[in-house]
């Protein structure tokens, strides 16, 4: 993407596949048709093959000095940059409200879908170093201390609580 929003003067298919070629190595030797089956890529190329098209034939006036042109090539290329993310917020928001429409559609109120996650339960899923997990035991029989499982088999065998340590 940031080849693209980087990108000036004529745009072609083949001239994006050298440059990502050029840039990333020639192991990354894509096709126009890989790249097209992207809808982030093609989205992009598209609005810069139309930017491309509105430019005059001369191109833009580039300053002498150093400073300026890469300061000059700076501001186009997040302009370039701006208008992508314009365009990609633009989709983002209207499937946003696709899913919205269809979940109200399902049951499923909005205030049921902004409800918080559940925080995770860190130390559960702590790995140690030598990769050993702790409390490795409950999860052999598969059941974790305090889960479900755990506390019916602890009825079941007559305990309360299941042993630390």
């Amino acid at each position: 993407m940031e080849i693209l929003d980087g990108w000036s003067g004529k745009i072609t298919w083949e001239l994006l596949c050298a440059k990502i070629s050029a840039t990333l190595g020639a192991q990354y030797d894509y096709s126009r048709f890989t790249l097209g089956d992207h809808p982030r890529i093609k989205a992009a190329f598209d609005l810069r093959k139309d930017a491309a098209r509105g430019m005059p034939s001369g191109g833009p006036r580039v300053p002498r000095d150093e400073r300026l042109r890469a300061a000059f090539e700076q501001i186009e290329r997040l302009k370039a940059k701006a208008a992508r993310l314009d365009v990609e917020n633009r989709r983002l928001l209207e499937q946003f409200h696709v899913w919205a429409i269809n979940a109200e559609r399902g049951g499923i109120s909005m205030d049921n879908l902004n409800k918080a996650l559940a925080k995770p339960q860190r130390e559960q899923s702590r790995v140690e170093r030598d990769g050993d997990v702790p409390n490795n035991r409950h999860r052999a029989r598969g059941r974790l201390p305090g889960s479900v499982e755990s506390r019916a088999g602890q009825a079941a065998a007559g305990t309360d609580q299941v042993a630390e340590g």
